[in-house]
């Protein structure tokens, strides 16, 4: 399933560090219940994108899969891979508040049906 996303406004943070921030997307943590990060959401020029903190990496058949849980029923936001990449890129919409990663098959599934590793609450940059 295909999300459009409308044009993030895109503004330089820092000095010699410089890092693009999209205000108009949301960011934040998502963490183990124990509090453990497990990854973060940003947003740059490009839109969205997860990148992986403390994910314990999975086997080649199973993947990490992002949701919304901004509505009664989660709603996928793409599969992630295994958790050994540096970031992956993902359709955000610029409403999201409230997310979860799941272990699920490689293909991903339609609602979560492993086990919940992280919850996080995003904001606007």
């Amino acid at each position: 399933m295909a999300l459009l996303l409308a044009p993030a406004i895109a503004d330089r943070v820092g000095d010699d560090d410089s890092e693009v921030v999209a205000e108009d997307l949301p960011v934040g943590t998502i963490a183990a219940e124990d509090g453990t990060p497990i990854a973060r959401v940003e947003a740059d020029d490009n839109g969205s994108f997860v990148e992986f903190e403390q994910a314990t990496p999975l086997t080649p058949d199973q993947a990490y899969q992002l949701w919304s849980l901004d509505g009664p029923q989660p709603v996928s936001l793409g599969v992630l891979g295994t958790g050994t990449e540096d970031e992956v890129r993902v359709a955000l919409p610029p409403s999201t508040t409230m997310v979860a990663i799941s272990e699920e098959p490689a293909t991903g599934s339609p609602q979560p049906t492993g086990a919940i590793v992280g919850t996080g609450t995003l904001a606007r940059a």
